[in-house]
């Protein structure tokens, strides 16, 4: 077979090692060639940096994306259905 032969030497095991796992870096770096693998790798990798921003940026984007009050106290005293609101919404009668 084609199997690597792990050197015994001290010094050769550790270049060997370190090759190895620079090899592996690299593997684990690149895209998947899937594009369904490359899309959720790209998904997660975006979820990763959003995590790793400031918490005041994150809480800034939380604040600018949280609904007003009035708009919270209107969502909860009407009670009609999506449909029956989309079609409001498209007749003109709110």
């Amino acid at each position: 077979m084609n199997a690597l032969k792990y050197p015994e030497d001290s010094i050769l095991s550790r270049h060997f090692e370190s090759t190895v796992e620079l090899n592996r870096q690299r593997w684990l770096q690149s895209p998947p060639s899937d594009s369904i693998l490359r899309r959720h790798a790209m998904s997660q990798s975006n979820q990763a940096d959003m995590r790793s921003e400031s918490p005041t940026a994150s809480r800034q984007a939380t604040a600018a994306s949280s609904p007003s009050p009035a708009a919270v106290r209107n969502a909860t005293t009407d009670n009609r259905g999506f449909f029956s609101k989309l079609i409001g919404y498209l007749t003109g009668r709110g």
